[in-house]
């Protein structure tokens, strides 16, 4: 049988805020949709440059050849968690492939192979994405990813090199698109970090 309060009882406004923070906890541990399907939002030409900045579009003076792109996760395609929810990211190596591809600062362009063959004599790069993840403490969120890529010249020994990127923030709603977009942020990171050495790449070239 459930007691209804006596008439003339009023809740505190600590008892008020009490409720609203337990309701919250709630709603991040466990009362949501738990099973999520990320989607990238990325922009073409957005991948290197600042959010809110604006790019310029060029010729590039540098083309350089994707030679591979792979997921070797154990389990391709999730997003491990700390909620511990099953998240999933539709088609991450074309995620990765479309960031890479939109590189477009400092007259870079890398090609992937269904968009033709360079000469052999051009720069060639291989990627792999080794983590993405999401990490969740209280009302944050923090989206992480982690990429090896392979540097290859003509007649030099290939150079191997790590890059990590990050977007922390407010968890505002756990909404589909806000992690999707928290994953992209993540992306332009690793790939800022990543552009001096295509620039370098480019250069020995």
């Amino acid at each position: 049988m459930i007691r209804s309060r006596p008439q003339g009882t009023v809740m505190s406004s600590a008892g008020n805020r009490g409720v609203l923070v337990v309701a919250a906890a709630l709603a991040l541990s466990g009362c949501i949709d738990n099973r999520m399907t990320l989607h990238s939002q990325m922009a073409a030409g957005a991948a290197a440059a600042p959010a809110g900045s604006k790019v310029v579009l060029r010729e590039p003076s540098c083309e350089i050849q994707l030679i591979g792109i792979a997921d070797h996760r154990p389990n391709a395609g999730e997003i491990p968690n700390t909620h511990g929810h099953y998240m999933h990211f539709d088609d991450m190596t074309g995620w990765l492939q479309a960031g890479l591809t939109s590189l477009v600062a400092d007259g870079i362009a890398i090609r992937p192979k269904s968009s033709g063959e360079l000469p052999r004599d051009k720069p060639r790069i291989d990627v792999e994405l080794l983590k993405a993840y999401m990490q969740f403490i209280e009302t944050s969120k923090s989206a992480n990813v982690v990429v090896k890529v392979t540097f290859e010249r003509p007649n030099e020994d290939p150079v191997v090199r790590l890059y990590r990127g990050r977007d922390t923030g407010v968890n505002w709603l756990h909404a589909t698109a806000e992690l999707s977009a928290a994953f992209d942020a993540a992306l332009r990171d690793a790939l800022q970090r990543m552009t001096p050495d295509l620039k370098g790449l480019c250069k020995s070239s």
